[in-house]
């Protein structure tokens, strides 16, 4: 999945949420977004980050009632929420994949309730566990979606992302 492609994918965007963005793409991506006068960018892991321009940090678990707080308090409604959260593997294929795929349909949850009419969700999950329930959910809950299975991705990597569009 390229950045160029991924543009195409967010129409406008003014408040942003990245989550499990430990990943330098997405902040790269936050990046390039802000210099296009994209503002309001804020990003959300358990991890500490260097410090990026444009950007501000929560230290925090995404899943945690009082980290979903701080970002509806700071966004009334969402533009786009990007998520690369996935959960330390254990080695278990079914029980990471489970793990990670219930953060995916939380993610899922909070863009329903979050996101502005034609606002976007993009969520990373695992083939596995769960991952008809996160498709199932996606058909029922957004207007457009779309499993996108990133190039860079190992072929038999388990490792797709969810596109949504409310």
């Amino acid at each position: 999945m390229s950045l160029q492609k991924l543009e195409g994918l967010f129409y406008c965007l003014f408040y942003f949420l990245e989550v499990g963005v430990y990943l330098k793409l997405l902040l790269f991506y936050s990046y390039f977004l802000s210099k296009k006068n994209y503002k309001n960018i804020l990003a959300i892991d358990i991890l500490d980050i260097d410090k990026i321009n444009y950007v501000d940090f929560v230290k925090g678990d995404f899943t945690d009632e009082n980290i979903q707080n701080i970002i509806k308090k700071k966004f009334h409604t969402i533009d786009t929420i990007l998520s690369d959260i996935a959960v330390n593997t254990t080695g278990n294929k079914k029980l990471d994949s489970f793990n990670t795929n219930t953060i995916c349909l939380e993610v899922l949850k909070f863009a329903t309730q979050n996101l502005k009419p034609r606002g976007n969700v993009l969520c990373k999950y695992f083939n596995g566990e769960l991952d008809k329930d996160i498709i199932e959910f996606s058909k029922t809950n957004f207007k457009k979606n779309k499993i996108i299975k990133p190039q860079s991705s190992r072929k038999d990597s388990k490792e797709m992302y969810i596109y949504c569009q409310k």
